[in-house]
């Protein structure tokens, strides 16, 4: 588009041809960049639950790290210990809990067939 410019035989209309094609990317970017927001947004909304998933330990089960068995434990739950689901990964969630001694929010990995839907 911009060799359509270089056509023009007076220079006056050679530079504000140049001038309205740049313009009209530089909006054409920004329109772009304004519905690429957009739909980053709605894809947001969608992909986050609007009530969080709760679960429960259905048997005794270990928290950990990372989603591996290799990883370190962070706690040892008791069935029937409530959980909310952050994320997932293959058969591992990731959850927050509350601890049952000291009250803190905590968050971890725990195998998703040692717990049940509350």
């Amino acid at each position: 588009m911009l060799a359509l410019a270089s056509d023009y035989s007076g220079s006056g209309d050679q530079e504000a041809t140049r001038r309205a094609i740049e313009n009209g990317f530089a909006m054409a970017e920004t329109r772009l960049s304004d519905i690429q927001d957009e739909i980053a947004r709605q894809n947001a909304e969608t992909a986050s639950p609007k009530e969080p998933v709760r679960l429960a330990v259905a048997r005794t089960a270990h928290v950990r790290e990372l989603p591996t068995t290799k990883s370190r434990s962070r706690d040892k739950l008791a069935p029937g210990h409530l959980l909310e689901l952050r994320d997932v990964r293959g058969d591992w969630f990731q959850v927050r809990y509350v601890d049952g001694l000291s009250g803190e929010v905590r968050s971890g990995w725990i195998f998703g067939k040692l717990t049940v839907p509350k």
